[in-house]
């Protein structure tokens, strides 16, 4: 019996798809859930478990703030945007708790008092302290707060913060600018 010959645009096309369903997930691939189900989930916040000892005598002193000077923030911004895509930087999000401890009056975002708290309401990250972590490069995307609520953010130790914000009136914009800019879908 005789083979019948496969052409070469064929034999590519069927190595193509052969690739595709290798790098493709097997069966059922779970739900990513939203920050808002996260947080709302979050065994560790309702335990309402924080390690207070990893934290015991820590000095939090920030003893270099003559260094973060205008020119020295934006000699390190222009090296943050060139070398963004060579490595990952290491981000701890969304953990339960406050580098405060209970002595502390003011600042302490971990007491603010808020609506939610005169309604009874515990909403983890909203009404609750959560701590961020993250070393040179950890970035954290745009995006709008929960239900449209204000932030507030305590840097307790290390380099000044870079924020970058878009008025609500420009939103629309940056939104477009940045659908005609990824390479991949925007969601």
């Amino acid at each position: 019996m005789k083979k019948a010959k496969m052409s070469k645009a064929a034999k590519t096309k069927k190595e193509h798809l052969s690739d595709e369903e290798d790098s493709k997930p097997k069966g059922r691939q779970p739900k990513s859930k939203s920050v808002s189900s996260r947080r709302q989930h979050n065994k560790q916040d309702q335990a309402n478990v924080i390690d207070e000892e990893a934290f015991k005598g820590f000095d939090y002193r920030v003893y270099n703030q003559d260094e973060w000077t205008t020119e020295r923030i934006q000699e390190l911004e222009t090296a943050y945007w060139k070398s963004l895509t060579f490595n990952n930087p290491m981000y701890g999000a969304d953990m339960p708790g406050s580098l405060f401890d209970d002595s502390t009056q003011d600042w302490n975002v971990a007491k603010l008092e808020n609506l939610l708290d005169v309604l009874g309401q515990k909403v983890p990250g909203v009404n609750t302290a959560y701590l961020y972590l993250g070393q040179w490069k950890a970035s954290f995307a745009w995006h709008l707060e929960d239900v449209d609520l204000y932030s507030i953010n305590y840097i307790h130790f290390g380099a000044p913060k870079q924020w970058y914000s878009i008025s609500q009136e420009d939103a629309r914009r940056f939104e477009g600018a940045m659908r005609s800019t990824l390479t991949r879908p925007f969601n």
